[in-house]
């Protein structure tokens, strides 16, 4: 379990240009319970990039 989670993570991470390693290793240590904490960063990271009065709409 926590394998595949390194893998979804790190593939997730490469998609979203964040560090794959970083979110790698995250994913053998946590496990599942990392996939919360790498979609409240991947936001973040979006956020930082687009500002603060970037949206998303999604349908």
């Amino acid at each position: 379990m926590f394998v595949l989670s390194s893998v979804f993570l790190g593939f997730s991470a490469y998609y979203a240009g964040l560090a794959v390693k970083r979110w790698a290793l995250v994913g053998v240590v946590l496990g599942p319970v990392a996939y919360p904490l790498f979609t409240t960063h991947k936001h973040l990271a979006y956020r930082k990039v687009e500002g603060l009065g970037a949206h998303r709409a999604s349908f």
